[in-house]
């Protein structure tokens, strides 16, 4: 699952669905939590149950591949770290 997040708009991805609702990214990221997920792009916020794999500069969410931003990689690897121990 990811959330793919523009100024007004956001779109939650699930394996099922997009559901395209009125509500920043930002915004949407904070409803959802910060424990399951994390923000790895300007543009996409994803879950960390459902990381396939990842390399220095893309997630691999099974069916999507989700690019991680320069200013979100060490928070990024941060976590995957706490996660891991």
């Amino acid at each position: 699952m990811l959330i793919e997040g523009g100024k007004i708009y956001s779109t939650v991805i699930t394996t099922t669905e997009s559901i395209l609702i009125r509500k920043p990214l930002t915004q949407l990221h904070q409803t959802v939590g910060y424990v399951q997920f994390c923000r790895v792009h300007t543009a996409y916020v994803v879950s960390l149950d459902h990381i396939v794999f990842f390399t220095a500069e893309l997630i691999n969410l099974g069916s999507r591949e989700v690019p991680i931003g320069r200013t979100y990689r060490e928070a990024f690897y941060k976590r995957i770290t706490f996660l891991g121990e």
